[in-house]
């Protein structure tokens, strides 16, 4: 049984916990909850605005009345027969029901695939699905305009999904636990579309997930972890082979959403109510976020345990619904939605605060705070009353409140997608975290049918969206009317990269401008400090930096240029070490002592010469499952091979040319059970048994090859010219925080082709180019040429 430590628990803008009498019973199955009554909300008790309404360019048919809303009068004229608009235009359409979630795949044979769930509640629409489409479905998109069902998947999970249909791109596996409004025993279906996502293969159904509800995939593929947020279980589910699934860990906690991040260490739930145990015992519930450790599930430690490191709640939550990790601009938010209204409200919706959404500053992940709300004119407290006449808005719980949302990626995702119930698909532009602001929506025209739950033909969207950047389009999918592909129109998205450049006038300052992008005052704990003239101890650096999230800064060997001493005290918070790399022959005692008297610890990194340095660093950052290897020569080589070191948590290591120095193959010897990644022909040629080999011959330039094999969709690139390494160790180091990217190396006024195809290539996942240098080291020709290589 896992053991949960004592959490900080945070309340937004100082509002209260409730506190009242127990739940009895939540039969959300038959959409019937009895509790005791909570409190009319008088108003939106938040200081924070709502987003703007978009401007909607030429071809919208935009709303008639408040920012989401659709109002009786426009059923009454027979405007609501036909889809809202503003900036987005219909592409495709299938089916006449949907679910929760909708994905998007592209195989190994370059086949593009939808998948979507299509019931709200099993059972409830089987006369309508009959001629569309039961369980999953499985659309091939070829053509976008004309989806192509392939498949219709109905194995027990998948008839049954409610919220917890996940696709993991990593290893295209598609997943489901069997669920409801409530739960169901946990069912577990895994399939694997990666080589023919028109006819996805059946792995495995099993009972391996206690009871279901929602989900969450860790990003690598190889845990699903399954929640009942009814029943307060959390089930770790072990997918290394798809077709055993095993349970590892259970958790006996309340979530609704699960996701994971990035490296499988942290978990995002949403809480049915903050700080009440593993069942909650309010009458009124504080719905919100919780933060755990999951390292030791992540380890597959046996009896793993999780710690939870934090709570949050806001003024008038309902139901938390998911909370998605985002990297904004280097930094670490949730982008959270809820759904609905309080459990303990839903007779009657527009006296209480709906479901919206909202994005949280996790950069002290003890003490997350929320910096932005996303709602609309329709979540208005002082205006919802006035809507008690439009169709649709008085259905309990629902109305025109929040469901869903999801975003194109994680790194700099720029926009977020978010389904809102009867205001239909809206999207807006998160790039400021604390201003977003709306720029496009598509609600689907008013479908009276035979569904139970939408006897008056209101708008019902609940789904997570998918995107397909290349061409402007989001793909989601309405209860009432089936899935949508929806095209962005008016150049609203995507947006053009960002190209801009960090110098000064000398390579130290050019660092020192890198280093204030990257952190702000007093938020490094560590700075790396290394000779700015040779590139022989100081090529190292950068993966160490990133283990200690520091910056790299320069200095001649004598002395400590003026710049770097007052970066060092701006930067530096209180306690913080500069770590030295290279002997006094590279940083003198003089240097030293120099930034001594800056009243900071000083550590020494230093081997007899280039490679017992590397080495030194390696054992500076610790334990590591991988070794990348580069000719300690040949700056060029390690300059590029050093991103991807700190990307993998990897240390690095220098060959002598062709040949394997003593001090690596002393660290080699101690170390038989790592991976061994040689980068570089010479490396490559000094490392035979490596497992990976990256040497320049794909495209015939080192840095694109290095780019386009080690970096999956890189957010941020780095650009630096080829004959100068400090610039080049700086983009590293700028890159290697948080949104890793590789270094690509140009001339002063070149851009080499196979460095061209390289941003083109990944021109709708690169959100900023990074040139380091000043004219003279990088022309404005070549930054002219970056930007329209990533147009």
């Amino acid at each position: 049984m896992p053991v949960f430590a004592e959490p900080r628990t945070a309340t937004a803008h100082g509002a209260p916990h409730r506190r009242g009498l127990a739940v009895v019973v939540l039969v959300l199955a038959a959409g019937l909850a009895f509790a005791p009554w909570g409190s009319p909300v008088t108003g939106q008790s938040s200081e924070l605005p709502g987003v703007p309404r978009a401007d909607c360019g030429p071809g919208s048919a935009p709303e008639t009345a408040e920012q989401g809303r659709v109002p009786a009068a426009d059923y009454d004229s027979g405007r609501a027969d036909s889809p809202y608009t503003c900036n987005t235009e219909l592409v495709g359409h299938h089916g006449a029901t949907g679910g929760f979630k909708v994905h998007r795949y592209v195989d190994a044979q370059g086949q593009e695939c939808a998948y979507y769930d299509s019931t709200l509640i099993f059972g409830l629409d089987l006369l309508v699905q009959s001629s569309t489409g039961v369980g999953v479905l499985v659309l091939d998109m070829t053509d976008p305009s004309e989806p192509v069902l392939t498949d219709q998947l109905m194995t027990p999970a998948m008839l049954s999904p409610h919220e917890s249909l996940e696709l993991n791109q990593a290893r295209g596996l598609l997943a489901a636990v069997t669920g409801t409004a409530a739960t169901y025993p946990g069912i577990v279906d895994v399939y694997d579309v990666s080589q023919d996502c028109t006819q996805p293969e059946l792995k495995a159904s099993a009972p391996v997930g206690f009871f279901g509800h929602e989900s969450g995939f860790a990003p690598d593929g190889m845990t699903f972890y399954t929640a009942s947020t009814a029943l307060s279980s959390v089930v770790a589910v072990d997918l290394t082979d798809p077709s055993t699934p095993t349970p590892v860990a259970f958790l006996p906690v309340n979530s609704h959403g699960i996701q994971i991040s990035d490296d499988g260490t942290r978990a995002y739930m949403t809480p049915l109510d903050i700080g009440s145990g593993p069942i909650p015992t309010t009458g009124e519930l504080d719905g919100g976020i919780a933060i755990y450790d999951i390292s030791a599930i992540q380890d597959r430690e046996p009896l793993a345990q999780a710690e939870l490191l934090s709570e949050l709640s806001w003024p008038h939550s309902s139901i938390a619904q998911t909370a998605i990790p985002v990297i904004i601009d280097g930094d670490p938010y949730l982008v959270e939605i809820d759904e609905f209204v309080d459990f303990t409200e839903f007779l009657s919706p527009l006296d209480f605060a709906p479901g919206v959404g909202r994005i949280i500053d996790i950069s002290d992940e003890t003490a997350p705070e929320v910096v932005a709300d996303i709602r609309l004119e329709v979540h208005d407290p002082a205006l919802r009353p006035s809507f008690a006449d439009d169709p649709g808005a008085t259905r309990p719980y629902q109305g025109y409140a929040g469901h869903y949302c999801a975003v194109p990626q994680r790194d700099e995702p720029e926009i977020v997608a978010c389904s809102m119930i009867g205001s239909g698909l809206r999207v807006f532009d998160i790039r400021d975290p604390r201003a977003p602001k709306e720029i496009a929506y598509f609600n689907a025209p008013a479908n009276p049918s035979s569904l139970i739950l939408n006897f008056d033909g209101a708008p019902f969207a609940m789904s997570a969206p998918a995107f397909v950047p290349e061409r402007g389009e989001i793909w989601y999918s309405d209860t009432a009317s089936g899935f949508w592909a929806v095209r962005l129109t008016n150049d609203v998205w995507p947006f053009d990269a960002q190209v801009d450049r960090l110098a000064g006038p000398s390579r130290i300052e050019t660092a020192v401008e890198a280093s204030r992008d990257t952190f702000t005052d007093g938020e490094a704990d560590a700075v790396v400090l290394a000779r700015s003239d040779v590139f022989a101890d100081a090529i190292t650096g950068g993966p160490l930096a990133v283990s200690l999230d520091a910056p790299i800064l320069l200095s001649s060997p004598d002395a400590l240029h003026p710049a770097a001493a007052a970066e060092v005290q701006r930067v530096l918070a209180e306690g913080g070490t500069v770590h030295l790399l290279g002997g006094t022959a590279a940083l003198s005692t003089a240097v030293e002592a120099q930034v001594r008297a800056l009243g900071v610890t000083v550590q020494r990194h230093a081997g007899s010469d280039r490679f017992g340095t590397a080495v030194a660093v390696a054992e500076a950052i610790g334990d590591a499952d991988e070794v990348v290897l580069a000719d300690g020569g040949t700056y060029a080589d390690a300059v590029v091979a050093a991103p991807l070191a700190a990307d993998r948590g990897a240390v690095m290591l220098l060959t002598d040319g062709g040949s394997v120095p003593a001090a690596t193959q002393g660290w080699l010897d101690g170390h038989p059970d790592v991976s061994v990644t040689a980068i570089g022909a010479a490396a490559a040629s000094a490392a035979p048994e490596a497992e990976e080999v990256i040497d320049g011959r794909l495209s015939g330039d080192l840095s694109a090859d290095v780019a386009t094999l080690g970096f999956d969709g890189p957010a941020r690139v780095g650009i630096a010219r080829a004959d100068d390494f400090a610039d080049a160790l700086s983009a590293g180091a700028v890159l290697g925080r948080r949104a890793a990217g590789p270094v690509l190396l140009v001339g002063r006024d070149t851009l080499p082709g196979p460095v061209a195809d390289v941003l083109t290539a990944n021109a709708t996942s690169i959100r900023r180019a990074i040139v380091l240098g000043g004219e003279s080291a990088v022309s404005s020709t070549v930054l002219d040429a970056v930007a329209r290589a990533l147009a």
